[in-house]
């Protein structure tokens, strides 16, 4: 195996990519429709510029690392810099600069753009693999330090597939009884889980108490601070519980909660629609007390869960 393991041929494909990346994740558009948009060549441009930058940078500052700052001598102080200048420092310009681009050139306002729950852990992961890649190539060109002899070499080495024969034999055991295991206890929760599941609701109307079967509950709907059930018959009915309360005691096949306001039938769900900002508004009968969102994180579970 060569000692160099990044060369400027895996830079240059794995800060592409890595831009390439944080503009399609995430991203509900088509490619033609992208292709279509002019803000998609200047976010593609833009994320390619700081990728390369990130990556030059991080060459530079491993240069430097590994001249003054050896494994065997330095280990916590090389692992501290690695942290700080290595992931933490790019980091935080690389967002500051991605919110300064958001706010003053395609004038979108922070709160609503991805750039903390999606930009930022994007970047956090190919920052961190790029100083794995690093730290690997470090120990691969340091590795001669922690070689021993040739005779302890072919002991150990013999002595490694014994254990190692002996450790497949009793890891191939211990997981047959732990998957033994956990099939038995994810079939006890299951059974669990589905005897916890009410078959209807009490709801107060007037001096009467009523059963409303599950089936014939349209939604919870938390509004101004009040909850109600609603029903497919347009009726509703004020609830003292908070909406957590009844997400435990509904099939999650059956019932689905959009966001923290409501708790929804898939029965009432009738169709969805996208917005501007890659949000889906929720079409429900009967209609809500307020319209509906699922946060643009939550699109592809929602999804997942609807078109089954």
């Amino acid at each position: 195996m060569s000692k160099k393991v990044i060369s400027t041929y895996w830079f240059f494909i794995y800060y592409t990519l890595s831009a390439l990346a944080v503009v399609h994740i995430g991203n509900d558009n088509t490619f033609s429709e992208l292709l279509n948009n002019p803000s998609y060549y200047t976010d593609l441009i833009f994320s390619l510029v700081l990728s390369y930058l990130c990556g030059f940078y991080l060459y530079l500052f491993y240069k430097r690392l590994d001249a003054t700052h050896f494994y065997k001598y330095e280990f916590s102080t090389r692992i501290k810099k690695q942290f700080l200048m290595g992931i933490f420092l790019p980091l935080i310009l690389i967002i500051s600069i991605e919110i300064l681009y958001l706010i003053y050139l395609l004038e979108i306002p922070l709160h609503t753009s991805s750039v903390f729950y999606l930009e930022l852990p994007l970047v956090f992961m190919f920052l961190l693999l790029a100083n794995t890649a690093y730290f690997i190539n470090f120990e691969l060109k340091n590795r001669s330090e922690v070689l021993t002899k040739n005779l302890e070499k072919k002991l150990e080495k013999e002595l490694e597939n014994n254990l190692k024969i002996k450790v497949e034999q009793e890891t191939k055991k211990l997981t047959e009884e732990l998957t033994a295991k956990v099939e038995t206890d994810l079939k006890t929760k299951l059974e669990e889980q589905k005897n916890k599941l009410t078959a209807y609701f009490v709801v107060n109307r007037g001096h009467e108490f009523i059963k409303i079967p599950v089936e014939e509950i349209a939604f919870f709907e938390l509004s101004e601070k009040n909850m109600y059930l609603t029903t497919f018959e347009s009726k509703r009915f004020h609830q003292k519980e908070k909406l957590q309360h009844f997400s435990s005691l509904l099939s999650p096949q059956n019932f689905y909660q959009l966001n923290r306001q409501i708790i929804a039938n898939r029965k009432s769900i009738i169709g969805y629609e996208t917005t501007t900002t890659r949000k889906l508004k929720i079409n429900l009968s009967p209609k809500s007390l307020e319209e509906q969102f699922v946060a643009k994180a939550n699109v592809s579970k929602f999804l997942e869960w609807y078109q089954v």
